[in-house]
Formats: structure tokens, C-alpha cells, sequence
């Protein structure tokens, strides 16, 4: 009689297969889970600081509307508050100039921003704190490829001196050093100016006055004096700025009649290779030939970068002491929220002169051809009509 044997299968692999098959899907489930609660809370506090910033921006523009109401309507209709309100409210400590001047809000309280999304409003978006600085200690501004800009020379007390910085890390394309030489004999170029993004470009400043008591100039004798003996009155100077290694007598007192491109007014500055504690490979004190008087409406500084794109500050000094600029360049310091998330945004805004645009160049075209045709004899001009 034959017997059979029967095998008997516990089935534990089978149970253990099932087990860790369980354990890895919820792990994978769970960690897509995490990574989804992740990506929406950064959404959420992407949402919320770029909330906050738009808060500080709003700040910011309506810093803008109190500037401009102060400076038209306030101080050309009252003497007295416009003074107040400069010694109390914009000196760049006080959190109220818009809610003064403009009558936005309370004093003393935030200032919630008006949205009109369901969403947004539940951000309860403000800006907390504004702060103007009317009269700032220096004029700072990015320069294009060869720009040229105007600057009013107006402080609160006369100064006798110009500091000038430009060139930073940001403008070397975040280099650490510079070059400064490389500018044989009396180029004012060096070999390779263009082409090499480490040598800070040349300067050309020009201080302007406008004043009855200056020369002005004459048409028919083309020179910029009443008087030839009254050399140091014309009504303007220039300098160039030229980047080295070392440095020489530098100012826009320095004898120069004509102000042609010479070696008399192309001057050596010594450029530190590494910035310096202001943040600017470049720096200058130069003496003014006439000192400008406090609250002058009638000198102006034109700064030009030749070829090459930078960033400039300028300081006015009297002695060497630092004299804080008039409404040249007030600085907005502005700090938003939104629910808890707060940001900050310091900008530098210019008031634009409706009564005189600053030019730019003696002749602008902006369609069509400019013809420019003469012929030089030995005692005369003679002018000719363009002929195409």
C-alpha cells in the first residue's frame, strides 16, 4: 500500500511580501504628501513676501505724491508749515510725513492698502512705517554707457568742495580688482579701455554757474569773459577723471582758459585696486574755483562716463566737512507687510524741473539728417548750404 505525503505551505513569504509592499506605498504616499505640503507653504510665503514688498512699494509711490504736494503746493503757499513739516516729519526719523502731508490714514498707525481680490484680502496688506529724508548727505545714481546727467548744486550751508567716487564691484561685473594703469603719456584712453571690463571709465565733470557776476559768452569774440582780466570768472570748468595708479593736483580750480581736452584739465586719480570702506574703487576731493553759496539755485554739476557704464556718489564738502544736499535726492525708506511677513524698500527719487529741461547736447535730431558743412580760410569762415 503506497502512502501519500502532503505538503503543507505556511505562506509567511507571501505575508512578509505584503507587508513591505504596504510599508512602501505608504512611504511613497507620504512623501509625496510632505513634498506637496512643502511646495504650498513656500507658494504661500512667496505669496507673502511678494505681498509685503508690493506693501513697501505702495509706500514708496504714495511718499512720492506727499514730496511732490509738499514741494508745489505746501511750500509755495506757506512758509511757515513748510518749514515745520521739513524740521518735523522729513528728516528721515518720523513714520508719518504721507498721513501729515497728504492725510492718508492716522498718525501714528499703519496704513492698510485697498484690494479688491478675495484672496488678497485676506493678506491685510499695509505699509507700517514710511520715512523721508529730504536733505541726504550725497547724490548717488547709475550711470548707462556714456550718459550724461545734471545735477543741482544746492545745499543746506555754502561749500568749497566736490568729492566724487564711482566704479563698484557691481560695475567691475562682481571682479574683486580693478586695473588702474595702463594710460601711456597723455592718452586719455588707455590701450585697452574698451575692450577690458576691469578698467573703470574716465570722468568728465563739469561745474556750471549761472550768475550776473560771471562771465558770459560772447558770440562775436567766442571767449567766456567780460574781461580777459577776469580769467577766473568764467562760468564754468571741467575736469577729466582719469583712472591710475597714482594721483596728481586735481580740482576745477586749476588754470585751464579754454577747457579743451589737454593735459591741463586730464588728471590723474589713484583708483585703489580693491574697494574701499564707501563701497568705490575711484575717489576725489577737488576745490571748486568759486565756492557755492547756501541754498544756491544757480550751479549745477554735469558728470559724464565716457564709453562705459558705472555708479556714482557725490558729496559736497566745505573744508572737508560734509554738507547735506536740499531736496536734490530725498530718500524714501518704506516698510510693508502683509499678515506677519514685513519687508523693506529704500529708494532715491529726483524731483523733475518743469520750468527748465536739462539738456543733454547743444542739438538733438530725432528724424530726418543733420548737415553740418563749412570751409576754413586764413582770416574767415566761409558757410555754405547743404546739397545732397
Amino acid at each position: 500500500m503506497s502512502q501519500i505525503k502532503k505538503t503543507t505551505m505556511s505562506g509567511a513569504t507571501s505575508i512578509f511580501i505584503v507587508i513591505f509592499s504596504v510599508i512602501l506605498l505608504v512611504i511613497i504616499v507620504t512623501s509625496f504628501i510632505r513634498v506637496m505640503l512643502e511646495e504650498r507653504q513656500r507658494a504661500i510665503e512667496s505669496d507673502l513676501n511678494q505681498s509685503a514688498r508690493d506693501s513697501a512699494l505702495a509706500g514708496v509711490e504714495d511718499a512720492k505724491r506727499a514730496l511732490l504736494k509738499y514741494r508745489k503746493q505746501i511750500c509755495a503757499q506757506d512758509a511757515v508749515r513748510c518749514k515745520d513739516i521739513l524740521d518735523d516729519f522729513l528728516n528721515g526719523q518720523n513714520c508719518d510725513p504721507i498721513q501729515e502731508i497728504m492725510g492718508i490714514g492716522a498718525v501714528g498707525q499703519e496704513t492698510m492698502l485697498e484690494t479688491k481680490r478675495g484672496v488678497d484680502q485676506d493678506l491685510e496688506q499695509a505699509y507700517t512705517c514710511v520715512k523721508i529724508n529730504y536733505d541726504t548727505v550725497d547724490y548717488k545714481r547709475d550711470m548707462l554707457n556714456n550718459e550724461a546727467i545734471i545735477i543741482p548744486l544746492r545745499a543746506r550751508d555754502g561749500f568749497n568742495q566736490i568729492k566724487f567716487s564711482w566704479h563698484t564691484v557691481r560695475d567691475n561685473n562682481n571682479n574683486d580688482q580693478i586695473k588702474n594703469s595702463g594710460f601711456p603719456g597723455g592718452k586719455l584712453f588707455a590701450n585697452n579701455y574698451l575692450s577690458d571690463p576691469k578698467i573703470p571709465p574716465v570722468m568728465r565733470l563739469e561745474h556750471i554757474r549761472f550768475n550776473s557776476d560771471l562771465g558770459s559768452y560772447d558770440r562775436e569774440s567766442g571767449t567766456l569773459y567780460k574781461n580777459d582780466a577776469l580769467r577766473g570768472n568764467r562760468n564754468f570748468d571741467v575736469v577729466y577723471l582719469r583712472p591710475a595708479n597714482s594721483d596728481a593736483k586735481v580740482g576745477f580750480d586749476q588754470d585751464n582758459k579754454d577747457n579743451k581736452i589737454n593735459k591741463d584739465i586730464i588728471s590723474n586719480v589713484k583708483c585703489s585696486k580693491n574697494v574701499n570702506n564707501e563701497g568705490f574703487y575711484c575717489s576725489q576731493t577737488m576745490n571748486l574755483r568759486v565756492p557755492v553759496a547756501s541754498n544756491s539755485g544757480g550751479d549745477y554739476l554735469r558728470v559724464n562716463n565716457l564709453f562705459k557704464s558705472t555708479s556714482i556718489r557725490v558729496e559736497m564738502l566745505n573744508n572737508g566737512v560734509m554738507v547735506p544736499l536740499v531736496g536734490i535726492q530725498p530718500e524714501i525708506d518704506s516698510n510693508g507687510r502683509a499678515n506677519d511677513v514685513y519687508r523693506r524698500v529704500k529708494a532715491r527719487v529726483e524731483f523733475m524741473d518743469e520750468q527748465f529741461t536739462y539738456p543733454k547736447g547743444a542739438i538733438e535730431i530725432q528724424d530726418g539728417d543733420f548737415c553740418k558743412k563749412f570751409e576754413m580760410t586764413k582770416n574767415v569762415l566761409v558757410k555754405n548750404a547743404c546739397s545732397w
